[in-house]
């Protein structure tokens, strides 16, 4: 898998951190999601993509709930979420990830009608390679942008992108860095590791979480 990801999508990582970086300067880390203004005490519900969240009818029970925790919506199914009506008015504490740093993969998660009218209440999560066309089309609607590293070669020391990539980041207005995350090589498991090491949640039930590989 290792060997795949690096033939197949290296190129694209190192073009996006390129036409990233200067946002990154500018916008906040997701560390500050850790902070005391969030309450970390609340569960959180991760929403993936995988088909038992039909077959098990999740959104519509989740809309209809009194779940007053956290909801964490990996990018590809932001727009069924919402227009399920789980959306950041019910729940207000309302969180998107992305890290797919595939080239025109992923904007359109974030262009539709229904992203627009409730980005502004919505927190994004991105990793500094994901695509740039897809995080620019989330700012565009709105939803707020905070960035991680998604680590995938830091066993290699200081000549691995990831030394060197968190060194740029760290001389362009973020001199602690920006946390790190260990993937897992999905967006699903992305959402999870956030949940717990970012959000800080000590309880986390994943729905929608149909992982075969």
């Amino acid at each position: 898998m290792e060997k795949v990801y690096y033939d197949k999508l290296y190129d694209s990582w190192v073009k996006n951190f390129a036409l990233n970086l200067e946002n990154i300067s500018k916008e906040p880390s997701s560390r500050i999601l850790s902070s005391g203004n969030v309450n970390q005490k609340k569960p959180v519900i991760v929403i993936g993509k995988g088909p038992s969240l039909k077959e098990k009818n999740h959104l519509e029970k989740l809309a209809k709930s009194n779940f007053d925790g956290k909801i964490v919506c990996c990018d590809g199914s932001l727009i069924t979420t919402l227009k399920a009506g789980v959306t950041p008015e019910k729940f207000p504490e309302f969180f998107v990830v992305s890290i797919e740093g595939r080239l025109g993969e992923t904007t359109k998660y974030y262009d539709d009608d229904i992203v627009k009218k409730y980005g502004s209440k919505i927190k994004g999560l991105f990793s500094t390679v994901t695509d740039s066309e897809a995080v620019e089309c989330a700012r565009k609607n709105g939803i707020k942008i905070h960035w991680f590293h998604a680590l995938f070669d830091y066993e290699e020391g200081k000549k691995s992108f990831n030394h060197i990539s968190a060194l740029m980041v760290r001389a362009k207005n973020h001199p602690k860095g920006l946390p790190g995350i260990q993937t897992g090589g999905n967006v699903g498991t992305s959402s999870w590791f956030v949940s717990w090491q970012i959000l800080k949640s000590p309880t986390i039930v994943l729905i929608g979480m149909n992982h075969g590989w």
